[in-house]
């Protein structure tokens, strides 16, 4: 399959207002997307979300516009989590979805994400399609006018959304829990305290101000250790911290500590597995989950799955082999029991369940296995060449890697929305691991 030029593991994603998200490019791909699925259906239909941003509503217009122009009806649900279009896609009959947000990046960055309409992303090789149309395509238009034109309908779907999020769990499931709630002035402010409220729990909610330029900032899943403090201070029995679109989250524990988001995967995964939910006895987890993972689940009869980097990926091997449960460290989890796509104000639902259900405090649970020491780096580059073709790297990775030998590995990839190389580096010796680091830091730069 050729290479992509726009879309990355998670969308288009840049800074707002120049290439590629820049109002011609954003209108292109309303465009390219109408077009695309007007070859399934003379009409189709999309529905729009996006997070808080400032730049959220300039690019919702030019998506319109492109969309419109091309024939296809929109309905606008405005400032919503990301797994809410995916949500709201399915239940109404959309053909496909679009969401606008740069998930965890700062404030000055946007991003444009699509989803079919049973919730799924699109699949890379659709993407491409698109792609290929923004780019070789005219995109005529002087045949759609009159009533082939598309409409636009704004609509508010947030009890829609809340309603799917608390079916699948009892009534007050959470009676009795104090929870910190960090929205990260992102797309959660409004829906996740409403929802943990209504299945009974006490909530303090912080960061539920956005302005447009606060998001991520400071707080939410990108600082969960700024969380900590609040959750010992008004005795609450756990926190949790969303990203800006709220499609992840990272726990902190009753003492203030964060939770690891391996730890995360692996409580939820017995969960599962005590309900009888956990489908093939199999957890789908990236190359990034630490190996500790691997050995407890094995303990305890589970097997896991291991995908490249990105949520898609996840997703995609969930629904291939039919598994419930998968996730990434980042604070990305999936229980396809419940939506399709990650989502987390679902995973805090459930992960809160499961811990007033244990009787135990997170403090308690949150040791259950030790994660063998990780270093995680990253070095900005100003081109992505193929690794092979880095003088001196293929050496230096094989030296590391059979100094390590079983007991460690090191994983280099590039960002899919960012010009930095990511490096990891996992094993018993932590000084050993950053002294490798540094090794290849410095032949990167």
């Amino acid at each position: 399959m050729s290479e992509r030029k726009l879309f990355g593991t998670d969308g288009v994603r840049g800074l707002a207002n120049t290439k590629p998200l820049d109002v011609e490019t954003a209108m292109k791909i309303g465009q390219a997307a109408a077009k695309y699925f007007r070859g399934q259906k003379s009409r189709p239909l999309f529905v729009i979300g996006r997070d808080t941003r400032i730049s959220g509503e300039i690019l919702e217009s030019a998506l319109i516009a492109g969309l419109t122009s091309m024939g296809a009806d929109v309905k606008v649900i405005g400032v919503v989590p990301t797994p809410a279009v995916a949500v709201i896609a399915k239940k109404l009959n959309a053909d496909g979805g679009v969401v606008i947000t740069a998930s965890h990046n700062p404030a000055e960055d946007n991003g444009i994400k699509l989803f079919s309409g049973n919730g799924f992303k699109l699949p890379d090789e659709v993407e491409l399609e698109i792609e290929n149309l923004i780019f070789n395509d005219p995109m005529d238009t002087s045949n759609i006018t009159g009533s082939d034109v598309g409409s636009v309908e704004r609509i508010d779907c947030d009890d829609m959304f809340i309603d799917s999020l608390v079916s699948g769990v009892e009534t007050n499931c959470l009676n009795g829990l104090k929870i910190v709630v960090d929205c990260a002035n992102g797309a959660a402010y409004k829906i996740a305290p409403k929802v943990l409220e209504k299945l009974g729990a006490e909530v303090v909610v912080v960061n539920n101000i956005p302005n447009g330029l606060n998001i991520n900032e400071g707080c939410g899943a990108m600082h969960p250790e700024n969380t900590g403090p609040l959750v010992t201070q008004h005795k609450a029995d756990f926190g949790v911290t969303f990203d800006g679109d709220a499609d992840r989250l990272i726990m902190i524990n009753d003492k203030g500590d964060v939770v690891d988001g391996d730890i995360t995967i692996y409580l939820l995964a017995m969960a599962h597995k005590a309900d009888s939910k956990l489908d093939g006895d199999t957890v789908v987890v990236t190359h990034y989950t630490n190996l500790a993972l691997d050995a407890k689940l094995k303990e305890n009869g589970i097997k896991t799955a291991r995908v490249d980097n990105g949520d898609r990926y996840v997703i995609q091997e969930m629904i291939k082999k039919g598994y419930s449960v998968g996730g990434e460290k980042s604070g990305h989890i999936i229980l396809t029991k419940y939506n399709t796509t990650g989502d987390g104000i679902l995973s805090a639902i459930h992960f809160a369940r499961m811990v007033k259900n244990s009787g135990k405090k997170l403090s308690e649970l949150d040791k259950a296995f030790t994660l063998y020491p990780q270093v995680l780096d990253k070095v900005e580059v100003s081109e992505k060449l193929p690794l092979d073709k880095i003088p001196g790297y293929q050496n230096l990775a094989a030296k590391i890697e059979a100094e390590l030998g079983d007991s460690g590995r090191l994983l280099v990839r590039y960002s899919g929305t960012q010009n930095v190389c990511r490096i990891m580096l996992e094993g018993p010796d932590e000084a050993k691991l950053k002294e490798y680091n540094e090794q290849v830091k410095k032949l990167f730069k």
